[in-house]
């Protein structure tokens, strides 16, 4: 039996789906709509046509199949021209590309050919059964696609963030953050983007990109107005639309840090569902960021306050003890001297009189390492550099503490050709003097104190070599800080734990530097300061007139 196939057919299966013909057009448009992909959909009459030369171009290709193999049932082919449809464009035009697709395999497979109309009710089941599964083919295939296209733009977004995140990881200060912000916003979302931020006034803008002159009044007045209600956590929302911007409040853990605002006007379609998700989560990261800054700042401060208070325990720990006892020397044999002058004999007049200049100037030098390690502190430390010759600078720091070395033997080995150094005489002198000091407390008395040097091209390395206890592996780095003494020094010797502090800030700033070690030949610590050395110029008679 004949029975015509065209508008007929077409109709009854779409009843049989339950929708119609306007219907139809109304879900091709929205689906079309909604589903616009990059590269694929870009406009609505596209996708149909791309639906259209699929399934002529499978009709193509199963014509010459048709006549090499004389293989009449080449639904397949067809089939597969729906499947890619569905994959590539969506569900509505795979069901374009179905109807095509019986169209033009009716005309020319089905008996009678280049007709539209089936000649048996085997060819119409069999045309039913493949327009059904070509509908199957085409809701499983739309509803993959519909996955994968969700789940490419999550991993869009996913991979936005992270760069945005990464961003703002790098940045230290709230201004660099700012302008790091509102330039990744502005990039991810194509828009114009500004941070705002508060201050005594209310909210001030911290970067704009790109830099315009920032919202419409009307839109700056709605963000500021609204400030105060998100401090009091009293708006309904964290959002506020106005003039064409779009202002989303920062603050991920917390109270409102700040507002970020896009230019809703400036995107081409608005700002869609997906763009105002990722809004929200570039708010939140920047939110995040600025408390971050913000914990770091407070942590700082609590670091910088307790190792002020550290240092002040430790000067008023050093003033009372190490300072009080120079003193209570220093009177005692006044007071012995003031009291008992007739029956002291000579000698113990001369031993008390001692007494009395070698703690004053013990006391001298405390209070001497504590102004100098104030004027390192503060940066004020200004050496005037100049070639001297090592031997002279040495020379002297010996004179100086010939009354702390007096209970240990000295050894000096300079060679003769010793480059000249450029240091500051009066300041290396002082390093070197500490240096010498720290030698005398830790080393037993008696024991050898050996002075050592070396050069190179470039540097002079003065080295001094005690015969103590040495110092622990795990307190080679500390010996350099201020107030700091090995814990067994500390009960044994008097001092502020100053000396070799101020001897790093001292070399420092005449470009050289101190290192702490302990002796391989034998039990000893040795300290090794590097100074510049001044370079040597060959001169010839040429040289002068």
């Amino acid at each position: 039996m004949r029975r015509p196939l065209g508008v007929t057919i077409i109709q009854a299966v779409v009843a049989r789906l339950g929708c119609t013909r306007e219907a139809t057009r109304r879900g091709l448009a929205s689906l079309t709509r909604r589903e616009p992909t990059a590269g694929q959909t870009s406009g609505r009459v596209s996708p149909y046509l791309g639906s259209l030369g699929l399934a002529v171009g499978a009709v193509a290709l199963a014509i010459p199949i048709n006549l090499i193999t004389q293989v009449s049932s080449l639904t397949r082919v067809c089939l597969l021209a729906v499947l890619v449809s569905a994959i590539t464009y969506g569900l509505w035009p795979a069901l374009f590309a179905s109807l095509i697709s019986i169209v033009l395999y009716d005309f020319f497979f089905l008996s009678p050919v280049y007709s539209l109309s089936i000649a048996s009710t085997q060819d119409m089941v069999n045309v039913c059964l493949f327009f059904l599964t070509a509908v199957a083919v085409s809701v499983l295939a739309a509803r993959v696609r519909r996955h994968a296209v969700a789940a490419d733009r999550r991993a869009l977004t996913a991979e936005k963030l992270s760069v945005f995140t990464r961003a703002l990881a790098g940045v230290l200060t709230v201004k660099e953050l700012a302008e790091t912000a509102t330039r990744q916003s502005a990039g991810l979302l194509n828009a114009v983007a500004v941070l705002l931020l508060p201050d005594d006034d209310g909210l001030v803008p911290a970067a704009v990109h790109p830099p315009l002159e920032g919202p419409a009044p009307t839109a700056w007045q709605a963000a500021t107005g609204a400030w105060p209600a998100f401090l009091r956590h009293q708006g309904a929302n964290d959002r506020i639309v106005a003039s064409g911007w779009h202002f989303q409040v920062l603050g991920a853990s917390g109270d409102p840090v700040g507002m970020i605002g896009i230019q809703v006007g400036a995107l081409g379609d608005g700002l869609t569902a997906e763009r105002a998700q990722l809004l929200d989560a570039l708010a939140q990261q920047t939110g995040l960021a600025i408390e971050r800054i913000a914990l770091r700042q407070r942590l700082e401060d609590l670091r910088v306050k307790a190792e002020t208070e550290q240092l002040r325990a430790a000067l008023l720990t050093s003033i009372s003890h190490d300072l009080r006892t120079p003193l209570a020397s220093i009177i005692g044999s006044a007071s012995s001297l003031d009291h008992r002058w007739t029956v002291l004999s000579d000698d113990s007049k001369l031993m008390l009189v001692a007494t009395v200049r070698e703690e004053a100037e013990r006391l001298n030098r405390f209070i001497a390492n504590l102004l100098d390690i104030t004027r390192v502190e503060a940066g004020t430390v200004e050496p005037r550099n100049e070639a001297v010759q090592l031997q002279d600078v040495l020379g002297s720091a010996l004179h100086q503490a010939r009354v702390i070395l007096g209970h240990h033997r000295i050894e000096a080995s300079l060679p003769a050709d010793l480059p000249l150094v450029c240091v500051d005489a009066v300041l290396l002198g002082q390093a070197v003097f500490n240096v010498l000091d720290n030698a005398a407390k830790y080393a037993p008395a008696g024991s050898l104190i050996r002075i050592v040097a070396e050069a190179d091209a470039a540097t002079v390395r003065l080295s001094v070599l005690d015969e103590g206890q040495g110092i622990p592996d795990a307190e080679l780095d500390r010996v350099f800080d201020r107030y700091y003494r090995v814990d067994a020094a500390r009960r044994a010797h008097a001092g502020t734990g100053l000396g070799l502090a101020i001897c790093r800030g001292f070399l420092a700033a005449m470009n050289g530097s101190i290192a702490a070690g302990n002796r391989t030949d034998r039990r000893g610590a040795m300290f090794t300061l590097t100074l510049p050395a001044v370079p040597h110029f060959e001169l010839s008679e040429a040289d002068f007139p």
